[in-house]
């Protein structure tokens, strides 16, 4: 999508054309939690909850360019809250929520100060290994746990909390081994500047 975005951008000298492809793009991912659409077309599949993940790109162009940008971004929050309200969908409420807050903290210069401790760099630097790893290493946990003990809600939390603890330490390690490297060798790659002439 990024890359459709830039191309647009490069051959018709589109001002912000991620802004414009994602919006677009929301539009659509929005119906699902509106309940237009409910198939997700295979097992498993991301695509009904495609829009939480659209909510973060749109309120981060919106953070990042401002002016119609973030107010495309508000727009769209407030969408998802129509839609949570319609569909009484937690998961949608939240992601409203998310992106509200994250909006107002880019508003007001508050990322640096809400989101300076420790602990959430930690998470943050984790972060992408996190969201690759978390749902087949809290799956497995879980499939342990259910087959070794009751349903009970003290072994339930004790699975949640085993869970947690290993989808963060599994998530430090692929960043320390995998994706920390990856990052120095790609910056170890020298590309030749490209010159854009627009007319």
């Amino acid at each position: 999508i990024v890359m459709l975005a830039d191309r647009i951008e490069l051959n018709y000298a589109a001002p912000q054309a991620r802004v414009v492809v994602f919006g677009l793009l929301s539009c659509v991912a929005l119906a699902w939690p509106t309940g237009l659409l409910t198939t997700v077309f295979w097992t498993g599949g991301f695509i009904g909850l495609f829009y939480s993940f659209l909510a973060g790109v749109i309120v981060q162009l919106g953070l990042r360019f401002g002016g119609y940008a973030r107010q495309i971004a508000w727009t769209y929050v407030g969408m998802l809250f129509f839609a949570a309200l319609y569909s009484h969908s937690s998961f949608t409420a939240f992601a409203a929520v998310t992106g509200a807050a994250l909006l107002l903290a880019g508003h007001s210069s508050g990322m640096t100060r809400w989101l300076s401790g420790g602990w959430l760099q930690f998470l943050g630097m984790i972060s992408y290994s996190l969201y690759l790893l978390h749902n087949a290493i809290t799956g497995a946990v879980f499939r342990v746990f259910t087959h070794f003990g009751t349903e009970t809600l003290l072994w339930n939390l004790v699975g949640v909390a085993v869970a947690l603890a290993a989808c963060i330490t599994c998530a430090w390690m692929a960043y320390r081994l995998i994706e920390k490297p990856a990052i120095a060798w790609s910056h170890a790659i020298k590309l030749k500047p490209t010159i854009v002439i627009r007319h």
